[in-house]
């Protein structure tokens, strides 16, 4: 999964507007290592799906959350 959405975003960064996939994909793939990795991970997900547990809104937990939704809202 992770070398394709890759080579998508390799691909789609040759285009002027488009250079900021790579990052992004790279960036949440790395998200991705860090929640897997913590022993709690599974517990969390668990409670995430029945809607326990702490809940964090999208501006505190992805600071410029804004920016990426008006970047995606353009394209």
């Amino acid at each position: 999964m992770f070398l394709a959405q890759y080579h998508e975003a390799w691909e789609a960064a040759r285009e002027p507007g488009e250079y900021h996939r790579l990052p992004e994909v790279l960036n949440l793939w790395w998200l991705n290592s860090i929640a897997f990795s913590d022993p709690t991970y599974d517990q969390r997900a668990e409670e995430a799906a029945r809607s326990a547990g702490e809940v964090v809104a999208f501006e505190e937990a992805i600071p410029d959350w804004e920016e990426r939704l008006a970047r995606a809202r353009r394209t």
